[in-house]
């Protein structure tokens, strides 16, 4: 410092004094000279800034810095004892599972054989969870590694499914896979897929009610064709809306009439009932069975027909379409699995069981994307109305010969 400003040369740095009290402080220093006629300097400005608590942040920094790197080391540590000791009594529950298994001790029962089964497939899966907590630590100190190599995704979803089956079974959520069979080998690390997968199917199944349903697709993107598309639905029964008002009135004897706003209003089902489930119902006499004819609004479903490993909407595109148009892009749905055409008559539309080839074997069959095609659609305006259901029956009573 005191060599620059005699040479006529600014300073500039960071200098620690000692107040009166004794107590240190910082400063940042500008030195200036300024010199005379010959070039020395004559006097000197000064310009100075306290940096105390810049300093005393620093520090902190610092000691916070080798703070986090001793717990960062502590805990790398600590894991790893943790893994050692669970694996080493996993591995015996393993070897003896599967010698028990494979008979070597005697031959077991149907049930014991699946109790034993359950058991190798929880120490599977604890060692999988210590495998991903190990995972968790080395990808935050960027030591992760990615082994790449050819895996069939159909074998990979059919195991991921296998591993979740009895979690979704005891919650009562039915899980099932929808893969497309044209899909190639994968380039990717199977045991990270894997974790990926079965995370995702673990989430789904915790947020699925009871009835509900979890579905693994893997398909090939049209738009990309050199990737392939992982995905897991789940969804529950559909709320119950507040139901539209609807009247009824008794026209005849034998004849009722109902009407409600709503389009969805419709017959359901026919129904034999015992009395016995209807404690307000009275009668002069003794009924036997009770004919009931269920009127109401349909489920909140799109129902959706598996046939020939193709997905065809079978109802509900007005519907599917208004709620995409509103940017919703994953809606709940019944599947119906078809393995004869025989069948489609049964639950498909008149267009799709009398001309089956169109929807199950051509190339480009019709989808719900041609809505949105302006060359395509035709949108005509819609009127309000009311939807009327009206009931006629008839009774006949006659004898006939007994036996």
């Amino acid at each position: 410092m005191y060599r620059d400003i005699a040479n006529g040369k600014p300073w500039r740095g960071e200098i620690r004094n000692r107040a009166k009290d004794g107590s240190l402080y910082w400063v940042d220093t500008t030195i200036v000279p300024i010199l005379n006629a010959q070039g020395k300097p004559r006097q000197y400005v000064a310009i100075r800034v306290d940096i105390t608590d810049r300093k005393l942040a620093e520090e902190l920094l610092r000691a916070g810095a080798i703070t986090l790197k001793e717990q960062v080391t502590s805990k790398d540590q600590y894991l790893a004892h943790v893994s050692h000791d669970l694996r080493n009594p996993l591995t015996a529950i393993y070897q003896y599972s599967t010698l028990l298994l494979d008979g070597l001790a005697g031959p077991l029962a149907t049930q014991q054989a699946e109790f034993v089964t359950t058991v190798l497939r929880s120490a599977k899966q604890v060692n999988a969870m210590i495998g991903h907590l190990l995972d968790a630590t080395r990808a935050d100190n960027g030591k992760l590694r990615i082994e790449p190599r050819g895996i069939n995704i159909s074998e990979l979803v059919r195991d991921a499914i296998a591993v979740m089956l009895p979690a979704a079974t005891k919650k009562g959520v039915s899980l099932d896979s929808v893969v497309d069979q044209a899909i190639p080998l994968a380039y990717a690390d199977p045991v990270r897929v894997s974790q990926v997968l079965i995370n995702l199917i673990d989430n789904a199944i915790k947020f699925t009610p009871t009835e509900g349903a979890v579905t693994v697709s893997a398909s090939l993107p049209e738009s990309n064709t050199a990737s392939i598309k992982l995905s897991v639905f789940h969804f529950a029964l559909p709320l119950q809306p507040e139901q539209p008002q609807f009247h009824l009135m008794q026209n005849a004897q034998n004849m009722y009439t109902m009407v409600s706003p709503s389009t969805d209003f419709r017959f359901l089902e026919a129904k034999i009932l015992r009395p016995q489930s209807i404690p307000s119902f009275d009668s002069t006499g003794r009924p036997v069975a009770i004919l009931g004819l269920a009127i109401g609004y349909g489920s909140n479903f799109l129902n959706v027909i598996h046939a020939e490993n193709r997905l065809i909407l079978g109802n509900g595109s007005h519907r599917a379409y208004a709620l995409r148009d509103l940017g919703i892009s994953q809606i709940p749905c019944l599947i119906q699995r078809v393995t004869r055409r025989e069948e489609l008559e049964l639950v498909a539309s008149a267009d799709l069981s009398s001309s089956p080839d169109r929807y199950l074997k051509s190339p480009r069959p019709p989808m719900l994307r041609d809505y949105f095609d302006p060359a395509l659609r035709k949108i005509v305006q819609v009127y309000r109305k009311n939807r009327v259901v009206r009931v006629q029956f008839g009774i006949e009573q006659t004898d006939s010969p007994a036996q």
